[in-house]
């Protein structure tokens, strides 16, 4: 016999041997394989791949039988999730020896179920150590799988609530935290379409307000019953739809159509009397949605539910501010009309006093110029001039200055107004000249004498609001006069201790009652009928109040009234300002002139005083001949009339600095200045405002003011 013959005969014998082994052990598998509820198989892998055994359990576990299994060798590779299976040839390739397991695969399953399973496997090999088969069990452990999988996803579901719950408390806008829902959802579910959707009950209709998953513009979709989303709102629970293939009633979002939703579900989004939305998750492959699920979405609607319902309150809320604050506004002007009524009221009450002494003040001016023009000899004798016209100035300085009083009278206090040092006694003082009408002429005229005294102490100065205090003594003073109908006094008394200065305004008129004492300062409360408003007192109290001060009322019906008010010496709240005094000053140089204004009087007083101090000055009686000799000269200041007829001095001080910005433009009115000042934007390009009437030291000291800011 060959060598060749002997050892094929060996390798032969070898074979059958093998065959005869993995016989007996097949037949010994199937002895206990058979009613196993585990898969149990031997797989041979040499000399030809082919499953000698797989156990009924398969058909249970995997849905493909035996027989399916003995007729494609492969088929077990095939039905294994992709990752799995290339793990699977990864291992079997580089590590056989880890096949023994346990190994834990997912397999698709006959009916498209996946299925978890825990694998331990024997390795056989040939006595040349070639691994020839492998005999296993396999064990569903998907029940095991889904339960840890589903705490798994309770954990992060929870965790995604109580981040979403942690930003709605710290008040993240409202489109933002709808945002963070849609993708903390799909994230914590594993599902692909997320979206969120208003309900607008007056338009029946579902506003499509955030989403993820796919690109969407503004969509909007009816709220009756034909959608899904719809369906939800209506219903107000929450609507499954495991498979939307086999669902003919209820249609999807239209722009999720083209993505094959196969799954969803939907959940209204409670409201106190009506749904505020619907939260939805869509997804592209079935899915049967547990409790789970349900609980999680549930959550998120209560918490955005409660976002929504806030930003509702918060927009309700910003609303009635706005109202609140439009009312306040109302009423701060009705107020202030109701405070400049009342001053108006007693200017009226005052305006034949008023007139009385304009006429007193003009008396001496027209009687004396008019004997100086009509007797040369007059006009000759030197000192009779000055004795005249000394009389003459003093009688344009009382008109002045009754002018004057009435601008303080009739002045409001400016918001934000700073208080400023002031003397209470020279208040006081002002106070009684500018009321001299109401306590004097008027009652003079009635044969009512009426005697207002001054008692007034050494007392520091304070810082204060000058219009505001004087305006409350007046109050005081004409109140104290209407309660002397048939004439008596009044008297106005200061004195000061270490911290206060105290101020006693006290008549001898009819009194009060002790309820009209307890109400007389409260605002609209008065005993004067028609004739008065109530508002009087209540303002002197305010302004008392204002001044960090005290108010308190004696009086006694038939005896009279004293009004004790206390003020402090050292403000604690209120924003004061410290004032500089001004000297009178004089330039050195002599500058070139610009004056412009329509009154020919004022034009010649003006240029006189000009001229008195060396200046050259060019006159114009109108602006548009102001801005014309301003092109044709050069000019080192100008200064310019405000009420013009054809430009307002406003209106040419605009044009001037926009050809030359640094020419200082000094604007002189006859006007308040809070009356005169309308042209805002154009009043900028002012460098001084100076009131009527003007004399000589008011005009040095502004123009030395105006050139000392003149750029060098």
């Amino acid at each position: 016999m060959e060598m060749g013959d002997s050892f094929k005969e060996n390798q032969d014998s070898i074979k059958d041997s093998m065959e005869i082994l993995l016989d007996q052990n097949t037949k010994r598998l199937k002895i206990f394989a058979e009613n196993a509820q585990d898969i149990i198989y031997r797989y041979r892998i040499l000399p030809q791949k082919k499953f000698d055994y797989v156990s009924p359990a398969s058909t249970i576990i995997l849905g493909y039988t035996p027989e399916d299994h003995y007729k494609d060798p492969n088929l077990w590779s095939a039905i294994l999730y992709e990752q799995d299976r290339l793990l699977f040839h990864t291992i079997q390739k580089q590590s056989p020896e880890l096949l023994k397991g346990p190994l834990i695969l997912r397999w698709k399953t006959k009916e498209g179920r996946v299925v978890w399973t825990e694998q331990r496997n024997n390795l056989i090999y040939d006595s040349k150590k070639n691994l020839i088969a492998v005999e296993g069990i396999i064990r569903d452990i998907t029940i095991q799988k889904l339960a840890e999988q589903e705490i798994k996803n309770q954990a992060m579901q929870q965790a995604v609530i109580l981040d979403l719950n942690r930003q709605a408390l710290q008040g993240l806008n409202l489109s933002d935290l709808m945002d963070s829902c849609v993708v903390m959802i799909s994230q914590a579910m594993e599902i692909e379409y997320t979206h969120i959707m208003e309900y607008f009950p007056e338009k029946n209709i579902l506003s499509l307000k955030s989403y993820y998953g796919w690109t969407a513009g503004d969509e909007i979709i009816a709220s009756d019953q034909s959608f899904h989303v719809s369906y939800a709102l209506q219903s107000k629970t929450p609507i499954i739809v495991s498979d939307f293939s086999q669902e003919n009633r209820l249609g999807i979002l239209p722009s999720l159509m083209e993505f094959g939703i196969l799954s969803g579900m939907s959940i209204a989004i409670p409201g106190i009397k009506q749904p505020l939305g619907v939260l939805s998750v869509n997804s592209s492959q079935k899915r049967n949605y547990n409790k789970n699920d349900i609980q999680f979405l549930q959550s998120i609607v209560n918490m955005l539910s409660i976002a929504i319902q806030r930003k509702e309150t918060e927009i309700k809320l910003e609303r009635m501010a706005k109202n609140l604050e439009n009312a306040l506004e109302e009423n701060k002007s009705i107020q202030e009309q109701i405070i400049q009524k009342e001053r108006l009221h007693a200017l009226g009450q005052m305006a034949s006093g008023i007139v009385h002494d304009l006429n007193n003040a003009l008396a001496p001016i027209i009687g004396l110029t008019e004997l100086l023009l009509k007797s040369s000899q007059n006009l000759e004798d030197v000192n009779k001039v000055a004795y005249y016209l000394e009389w003459i100035k003093t009688a344009a300085q009382d008109g002045v200055d009754i002018v004057k009083r009435l601008q303080n009278f009739y002045r409001a206090r400016q918001a934000g107004e700073l208080f400023t040092r002031v003397n209470i006694n020279d208040l006081i003082t002002q106070t009684i000249n500018i009321t001299q009408p109401k306590w004097k002429s008027i009652p003079e005229s009635h044969n009512i004498k009426i005697e207002v005294k001054k008692d007034l102490h050494e007392i520091p100065e304070i810082y204060g609001n000058a219009v505001e205090l004087r305006e409350a003594f007046t109050n005081l003073l004409c109140n104290a006069v209407d309660a002397l109908p048939e004439g008596g006094f009044v008297i106005f008394h200061t004195h000061a201790d270490e911290q206060n200065i105290f101020i006693e305004v006290r008549d001898n008129g009819t009194g009060m009652s002790e309820e009209v004492r307890k109400k007389c300062l409260e605002p609209f409360y008065t005993t004067k009928g028609l004739k008065g408003t109530g508002l009087g007192l209540s303002m002197v109290y305010g302004s008392v109040q204002r001044h960090e001060g005290d108010i308190t009322i004696i009086s006694e019906l038939g005896k009279g009234t004293a009004f004790l008010i206390t003020l402090p010496k050292e403000l604690k709240k209120t924003v004061i300002q410290k004032e500089e005094q001004k000297q009178e000053e004089l330039l050195p140089e002599k500058m070139n002139i610009l004056v412009v204004d329509d009154k020919e009087n004022v034009l010649v007083v003006m240029s006189e005083y000009l001229a008195y101090d060396g200046h050259s000055v060019v006159t114009a009686n109108s602006a548009s001949q102001g801005l014309s000799l301003f092109l044709a000269n050069e000019f080192d200041l100008v200064i310019t009339d405000l009420a013009m007829p054809d430009m307002n001095g406003d209106e040419m001080s605009f044009k001037i600095k926009k050809l030359s910005p640094d020419t200082p433009i000094i604007l002189i009115t006859g006007f308040d200045k809070e009356i005169g000042t309308e042209g805002k934007e154009k009043q900028m390009y002012v460098d001084l405002f100076l009131q009527k009437p003007v004399n000589l030291s008011m005009l040095r000291n502004s123009i030395v003011e105006v050139m000392k800011k003149k750029p060098r």
